[in-house]
């Protein structure tokens, strides 16, 4: 199995790809059920213009004010929890505080200015002290794409972007961009929804 990762600047400007062998060998996978060992907070309403939507966050010990926020966007059919469980880990050795909003009925709308509003406003109420400042975005698949709209609609809101098994082709940059955040992008060579040619 081969995993494509792409680094630079959203413009493509400095721009690098890398294919790396992982030597991977594929599990036969027939079905995938996850229940997450949540630890975190949460589910947690919050009204929105677009109505009343759900969220997660996760402050590991240690963390305080100064810590870097991470913002997590769940695949289609997942929700901000199963990001929660898969980050915690990483959040914990980095002292990260964690954001994973809920999509709408498990699914992101593709609006960015809908999704940027929402994560604006959980932002403010949950970590009131980032409000302005620019924050980590990574998404997956569903969330991956979602992602991209959104660095792509307000690049100055993030410090960089991580995307993973998602892709948004065509999805070009306001021409006025004043600061481009990092860009990494990963995939698989046998992904079959977002392939590496997308």
């Amino acid at each position: 199995m081969l995993l494509w990762l792409g680094f630079g600047l959203c413009a493509g400007l400095g721009a690098a790809e890398y294919n790396i062998n992982l030597n991977l060998t594929d599990a036969g996978l027939k079905a995938y059920r996850y229940a997450p060992a949540f630890s975190g907070q949460g589910p947690i309403a919050i009204a929105t213009a677009a109505g009343w939507r759900q969220y997660y966050y996760y402050v590991p010990v240690g963390a305080d004010i100064h810590s870097p926020v991470l913002i997590l966007l769940h695949g289609a059919g997942r929700d901000g929890r199963s990001m929660i469980d898969t980050w915690k880990g990483v959040a914990d050795q980095h002292r990260i505080r964690l954001l994973a909003p809920n999509g709408e009925r498990h699914n992101w709308s593709m609006q960015a200015a809908r999704e940027g509003n929402l994560l604006q406003q959980i932002l403010r109420a949950v970590y009131p002290d980032m409000a302005g400042k620019p924050v980590y975005l990574f998404g997956h698949s569903n969330g991956a794409r979602m992602a991209l709209r959104l660095v792509a609609a307000y690049p100055q809101a993030f410090a960089a972007v991580a995307v993973h098994g998602g892709t948004e082709p065509g999805l070009t940059l306001p021409a006025r961009a004043q600061r481009l955040p990092a860009l990494a992008l990963f995939l698989g060579d046998r992904d079959a929804i977002f392939s590496v040619a997308s």
